[in-house]
């Protein structure tokens, strides 16, 4: 019961999918759409159009065969229908007019009955049932108008696209293509009578075309065979047969007459002919009738055409000697009333026959029988050779004797004729029996060495054909001295090298001969030493009986490869013949030189890093003194294999090295490797090696960009400003490249140079101060309780070409508080550079000024009355100094030489004594003098570059180890393109008092760059006396060297490029103590940096190391 009620719940569902199906799409294609081309779509056509909604659910093909599912395919989305497989009408409805397709698509609860039309495209080619070949039989002689039919092309397209055309290529033949109008059958038809004997088959072909656009054409090559009918009787080649000889009586049954010959025209067995007897009615006449019944007795007539002798012939019971009938040839068709004949004669002659041959006997020529001679060769024409004797015993015979060739394969009768004894034909007579005598004589002149020997036979038949033959008779041919000794082929022998064992290298018997033979052929041998090289017939001898060539000493191919020997050959005879004949004798080699490479101490190559493989490096040579041609000097090239030679290749016939990858010279600079040059001899045993060693550079290209460090503590990325003063050295950074020569030689650039506080040596890398920082804090404010720090964008660049720079990086410059707090103490800007500074120092040193410092205005701004009355007296002051100057120089000049004289507090210029020329551009120098205790006078440098003396100093700092004394060397800030100069003097340490000051000291000014030992000229040199004083120089205690000095600072004026007008040098002032210095030191800016001058040298010199970095650019004066 439940399963009943499960079944009719199943059937209700169905029924409601169904109340859904009416709709009918129908969709025409055309076949051979290509596969997954699109041609409905479901979803548009029906559901869309009915406002139907499809939501998620899938389309599917529903009630649909097998091979309709795999033909046509629908999307489950969009209801897309296409083509799955190729559709092909003529496959799916090849009987069916109309091709459709059904199936239906279901969607949930809606199900379309889809109907799809394949509509028919050209695409089928007409087809002849048949084989390739149509093979037609038409009979000749057949009525004009005769046609057989031929089977029709099929296309299975519709319409015009399976209309069928036909068209004849007849190629000339006398045929043309007749359609039926009734059914449709074609007929190929004669347009003439044939004739199969003329011509017995037809090619052609046949086309058939549709008429669809375009038409497509298929074709058939149709044979025409014209058959056969007995059109044609036989015929004979001629009308009379005969022997051609009589037959004799004696022939034997079964021999053959002669042959009948025919031919017919037709083919097969009307063209086979056949041979018999004419029939005995046929013929006329009774007599004829009558040899006709005779031959049909005597004689048999086969098939074939055979005429037989049937039974024995009597020649003396015949009336007639001859036999005459009738034959005829008929062809073998098979009925018998169309068999054709026709009719020739045949006449066949008896004769009587000769029972005695002749005989033959050969004699020699003396009489002697039986035998045959001897001859030389050489005899002329005529000579006889041996007698014939013929006898015959029949009566009245005649007999004729001829030479024939004998079985010793020569031509004998070339050679020999027959000559009558008594010069007549006629025989005597001995008894009953005829004699004929004949002499063998020569025709030819013989020669021995073409024919030794001369067989012959001597043939004779009498006139009834009988005949006799003498066999077995032979000429022997003697020889005479006729022949010199022959050179069979070139004389090339074959000497081993360094073979000490001197054996013979060949018989020259080998290479000649003697046409003649016995002693006239004996070979007699001798060297030629008139046309021999002396040296040749020196190393090589000839044995005269056997000709044996022996070398006399051992040979050296690579001194001498060949040797040419005149030899004298002759023989035995009487008298005796010669010929000088050329043996050359070629030095075989053996490997015993190795190859030898050119140059190979020398062999240094060089390749750019970076080429492209295969990048030839270079080539070597190597020979090999051996001969090429057998392999012993044939040199190959190949690397010795190592982790070195791995990089590189070389060819094994040309020796070029080359580069199987990129080098890269940073990872490696240098390769070294053998390259082995060998030999290539038959036996791989005996192979020689010849070594060199090869060292290949890999030179370098600009391919790496400069790196710089940062690797705290020693490369810093922060760098702390101690002095705020222009060319003070903060630090310095590196880059490393890994390059070489100019590719690796590194600039440095400051990238952020527009902030004109900083500048970097390109060559050092170090990092300069370029203006007065004392007003930093004024310039950045809100800084003013912190460090200030300043970033410096550096990049590295190398100067190879292509030039290649590092990446940007960045550094910091730490201004520490206390530093900013202690220029602002001392009022700001330094009074040595009047308010301007220089900055943003490049490679060559050149710069710009700043104007006036902004803390002037400032200062303007804020400082009261106060302020300008210190102005007024400072012009007060500066006025009544200029007034008081003890000199005015009119040029630079001067100005210079009376700072220099004034260098120890004399007080006075030295005008003109200058120890270098000065430069008419050279400055002006007014000169303060300022009472100190100091121990030595500034010295000074017009020509100064900061980087180079910067570096001058720092080297002092790092103190060399291998003196004792330490000097400071002056460092010095230059600025152009302004109208100002300032410079500084540097420490001196160890300096001498007054009296110790050499006269010739001077100042050395000047504009040109010079290298650093050229720029300084010290006005004291007891700094290096001290240790080592000269003669008249006396040792100055520890007190003195205390003594107070009188120290000047020089101030040097002018404009750029122009001469100053005056210089000043102010008058010795009374001695004021300004600083209470330390005990032997020295103070900057009233800061105590010195250190006793009672502490030994290496004390002082730990002692400079702890001091803070000296600047050359303060406020204060210098010891």
């Amino acid at each position: 019961m439940k399963l009943c009620c499960l079944f009719l719940t199943a059937l209700g569902f169905l029924a409601c999918l169904k109340v859904s199906s009416a709709l009918f799409l129908e969709f025409f294609i055309n076949e051979e759409l290509p596969v997954n081309s699109e041609f409905g779509n479901v979803k548009t056509a029906y559901f869309d159009s009915q406002g139907i909604d499809t939501g998620t659910a899938k389309f599917s093909l529903f009630q649909a065969t097998q091979k309709y599912r795999e033909l046509f395919a629908i999307n489950s989305t969009s209801g897309v229908l296409r083509v799955n497989q190729r559709v092909d009408r003529e496959q799916l409805c090849d009987k069916i007019p109309l091709c459709s397709i059904k199936f239906n698509v279901l969607h949930t609860t809606h199900e379309v009955a889809i109907k799809v039309n394949i509509l028919d495209i050209n695409d089928c080619t007409p087809k002849f049932p048949s084989e390739p070949v149509v093979v037609v039989e038409i009979r000749e002689n057949n009525q004009e108008g005769y046609a057989v039919p031929i089977a029709a092309a099929h296309d299975p397209d519709l319409g015009r696209n399976g209309s069928v055309m036909y068209k004849l290529q007849n190629l000339g033949a006398p045929f043309v293509l007749r359609p039926s109008q009734e059914d449709g059958q074609l007929f190929i038809e004669a347009s003439q009578r044939l004739d199969r004997e003329q011509q017995d088959s037809y090619n052609m072909t046949l086309l058939a075309s549709d008429h669809g656009s375009p038409p497509r054409t298929g074709s058939i090559q149709v044979q025409v065979r014209v058959t056969d009918v007995n059109d044609n009787s036989p015929e004979f080649v001629k009308s009379l047969f005969s022997p051609k000889l009589p037959i004799l009586e004696t022939a034997p049954v079964n021999s053959l007459v002669l042959t009948l010959a025919a031919a017919d025209k037709d083919s097969g067995s009307y063209g086979q002919v056949i041979f018999d007897f004419a029939p005995e009615l046929s013929v006329g006449g009774a007599e004829r009738r009558q040899q006709q019944r005779l031959a049909r007795l005597q004689f048999q007539v086969t098939p074939d055409g055979r005429v037989i002798l049937k039974k024995p012939l009597d020649y003396d019971r015949m009336d007639k000697k001859s036999i005459v009938f009738l034959v005829i040839a008929r062809d073998n068709s098979k009925e018998v009333n169309d068999r054709r004949t026709s009719t020739a004669t045949v006449s066949v002659s008896i004769s009587d026959h000769n029972d005695e041959p002749p005989s033959v006997e050969v004699c020699s020529p003396t009489g002697r029988c039986p035998g045959v001679g001897s001859v030389k060769e050489g005899q002329p024409v005529g000579a006889r050779v041996a007698m014939v004797i013929v006898r015959d015993p029949d009566t009245n015979d005649r007999v004729s004797c001829a030479v024939n060739d004998g079985s010793g394969g020569t031509a004998a009768s070339s050679f020999f004729e027959l000559v009558s004894k008594t010069g007549s034909s006629e025989p005597r007579m001995e008894g009953s029996v005829n004699v004929w005598t004949y002499y063998l004589a020569t025709k030819l002149r013989l020669d021995r060495e073409q024919t030794p020997k001369l067989c012959f036979r001597i043939l004779c038949s009498d006139s009834a054909g009988l005949s006799s033959t003498a066999h077995g008779h032979c000429v022997d041919i003697s020889d005479i001295n006729d022949n010199p000794p022959i050179l069979l082929r070139a004389i090339q022998l074959n000497a081993m090298e360094e073979d000490s064992s001197l054996r013979p290298i060949g018989r020259l018997t080998d290479f000649l001969t003697d046409a003649d033979e016995g002693v006239n052929a004996k070979l007699n041998f001798s060297l030629d030493a008139a046309a021999t090289e002396p040296e040749a017939g020196a190393t090589f001898s000839v044995d005269a009986v056997s000709g044996l060539v022996t070398p006399l000493r051992t040979l050296d191919r690579e001194r001498r490869s060949e040797y040419l020997l005149k030899i004298r050959v002759s023989d035995n005879g009487e008298p005796a013949r010669s010929v000088t004949v050329d043996v050359a004798i070629a030095v075989l080699d053996i490997n015993d030189h190795a190859p030898e490479f050119e140059s190979c101490s020398s062999i240094q190559l060089r390749l750019l890093e970076n080429r492209p493989p295969p990048a030839l490096v270079g080539r070597l040579t190597a020979r090999d003194a051996d001969w090429s041609n057998n392999g012993n000097g044939r040199v190959q090239y190949r690397l010795e294999k190592s982790a070195e030679s791995s990089a590189f290749d070389i060819d094994r016939q040309t020796g070029e090295i080359r580069a199987v990858a990129a080098l890269d010279r940073e990872l490696r600079s240098h390769y070294s490797f053998r390259v082995l040059a060998e030999d290539q001899p038959q036996q791989r045993g005996l192979q020689l090696t010849g070594t060199c060693h090869v060292t290949i550079t890999v030179d370098d290209v600009n391919d790496n960009a400069p790196s710089l460090r940062i690797d705290p503590p020693e490369f810093p990325a922060d760098f702390v400003v101690n002095q705020l003063e222009p060319g003070h050295r903060i630090g310095h950074v590196v880059a490393d490249d890994p390059d070489e020569g100019i590719n690796q030689k590194v600039v440095y650039e400051l990238l952020n140079s527009s902030d004109q506080r900083f500048s970097v040596h390109s060559d050092t890398g170090s990092i300069l101060v370029s203006q007065p920082l004392h007003n930093i804090r004024q310039q950045l404010p809100g800084q003013s309780t912190h460090s200030i720090k300043l970033p410096l964008r550096i990049r590295a660049c190398d100067l190879g070409q292509p030039r290649m720079c590092s990446q940007p990086v960045e550094y910091r410059a730490e201004i520490p508080a206390q530093t900013a707090a202690d220029a602002a103490f001392r009022g700001g800007d330094s009074s040595l550079t009047n308010g301007r500074s220089p900055h943003n120092v490049n490679n060559y040193g050149n710069g710009s000024l700043l104007g006036f410092s902004n803390e002037s205005v400032i200062i303007c701004l804020v400082v009261t009355l106060l302020l300008l009355v210190a102005a007024c007296f400072a012009i007060v002051c500066l006025i009544v100094r200029r007034r008081a100057s003890a000199a005015a120089l009119n040029s630079r000049t001067a100005a210079a030489a009376g700072a220099a004289g004034a260098a120890c507090g004399t007080g006075t210029l030295q005008a003109g004594r200058l120890a270098t020329e000065v430069d008419p551009d050279s400055v002006h120098a007014k000169m303060i003098d300022q009472q100190s205790p100091y121990y030595c006078p500034p010295t000074y440098k017009t020509n100064f570059n900061v980087e180079d003396d910067y570096g001058a100093y720092s080297s002092a700092q790092q103190l060399q180890h291998q003196q004792q004394m330490l000097q400071l060397n002056k460092l010095k800030h230059a600025t152009v393109t302004r109208d100002r100069l300032y410079s500084s003097a540097s420490l001196s340490l160890g300096g001498a008092t007054d009296s110790e000051l050499p006269r010739q000291s001077t100042v050395a000014v000047s504009s040109r760059r010079q290298p650093l030992s050229q720029h300084y000229q010290t006005l004291d040199s007891s700094s290096q006396q001290q240790h080592q004083p000269s003669q008249g120089q006396k040792k100055q205690t520890l007190q003195q060297q205390q003594q107070p000095m009188s120290h000047r600072y020089y101030e040097i004026e002018g404009r750029g490029g122009v001469g100053g007008n005056r210089a000043v040098l102010s008058t010795p002032q009374p001695r004021r103590q300004s600083h209470t210095l330390p005990r032997g030191g020295f103070s900057v800016d009233g800061k105590s940096a010195g250190f006793p001058l009672q502490q030994t040298q290496q004390q002082q010199l730990h002692a400079m190391q702890q001091r803070a970095p000296f600047s050359p650019y303060t406020e204060a004066s210098f010891v």
